[in-house]
């Protein structure tokens, strides 16, 4: 499976690390507010970096993607990767989903894994 990661962090080079050493999946796009941590991110995974999120997501590089960014973002993002076609694997505590997310949820659980903590 390709993957891109939204969010170039901490979080995002931990995960992308063990996404990318399983076989059968590979880190094909990074995208990050500022292009060069993107960069630096992309450039360990020989992946393509962004700093327009729209652009990764419409890119055709990835299956799927891991959004790295802050809980408030989760939502958004992960609303947008769905349009897009994509399957998304988010992390987020769950009182911090909005309502409309969780039925969204429901409605494409094939497309989306809310993987709740805390």
């Amino acid at each position: 499976m390709r993957w891109g990661i939204i969010g170039a962090g901490r979080i995002a080079k931990k995960v992308g690390a063990a996404m990318h050493t399983a076989p059968g999946h590979r880190i094909t796009a990074v995208y990050g507010r500022r292009i060069d941590a993107a960069q630096v991110l992309a450039q360990e995974f020989s992946a393509v970096a962004f700093d327009d999120v729209g652009a990764l997501l419409a890119s055709q590089r990835c299956d799927a993607v891991y959004v790295a960014l802050p809980n408030h973002l989760h939502a958004p993002i992960t609303l947008q990767a769905i349009a897009a076609g994509l399957h998304v694997l988010v992390e987020s505590r769950s009182r911090a989903l909005p309502p409309r997310s969780r039925r969204y949820n429901r409605r494409h659980s094939r497309r989306v894994l809310w993987y709740a903590r805390g």
